[in-house]
């Protein structure tokens, strides 16, 4: 995700300094980094939640033992 806020800060230095016309392409590539950095983010959480509920049903079973 750190290559994604690079991307997006990249472009975004170049909105900047293209001010007041902005290229198309450079705010098309920004908002894609934007949408991948968020859909990433989301998928990670969901990953971690669903790690940690597997983890303490394991450890509820073997604690029962």
């Amino acid at each position: 995700m750190a290559t994604l806020d690079l991307v997006e800060n990249g472009c975004v230095a170049v909105m900047l300094s293209m001010w007041p016309v902005l290229s198309h392409g450079v705010v098309a590539i920004s908002s894609l980094a934007t949408q991948v950095k968020i859909i990433a983010g989301v998928l990670t959480e969901l990953l971690m939640g669903v790690l940690a509920a597997i983890w303490l049903l394991r450890w509820n079973v073997l604690r029962q033992v």
